[in-house]
């Protein structure tokens, strides 16, 4: 097995290639899932705490961080958040109102846009929002035919 510390995999020399595979994949899924993980720690820290809170804050972890990640998490609902993309794209989402989160992330996955490809894609929307609406219906309308 192999075990974690704070900057050190520790590997022993009898690990399998599926060992390996365990703790790739483990370390990529806590990489992508941790923002939402401190993000929803932050801010239930702060709504059960207010200020007292603070003190659990790990020392030399940047505030700023934390309060990003905390604002994306309170703008977007669990169930609007797309566990097949990056932090990067829900804080491009987190500008869109609720009810367009899950279509605009949805079209992200679903024509490969990175993080920048979206961002423009998101200003595109808010500064026309009919044709941005537009788009998104109908890249869903052609994906059901």
């Amino acid at each position: 097995m192999i075990d974690y510390e704070e900057c050190i995999a520790s590997i022993p020399s009898d690990s399998s290639l599926d060992d390996f595979t365990r703790a790739l994949a483990y370390a990529t899924a806590v990489q992508r899932h941790s923002p939402w993980w401190i993000g929803d720690i932050y801010n239930e820290l702060h709504r059960r705490f207010g200020d007292l809170g603070a003190q659990a804050f790990p020392l030399g972890v940047s505030l700023e961080m934390m309060q990003r990640y905390a604002g994306v998490c309170r703008r977007i609902p669990y169930e609007n958040r797309n566990p097949n993309l990056s932090m990067s794209h829900h804080i491009e989402a987190s500008r869109l109102p609720a009810g367009l989160q899950v279509r605009a992330l949805e079209k992200a996955e679903h024509e490969g846009y990175n993080s920048a490809d979206f961002r423009l894609f998101v200003s595109r929307l808010l500064s026309d929002t009919t044709f941005g609406v537009e788009r998104l219906l109908d890249w869903r309308h052609k994906a059901d035919r």
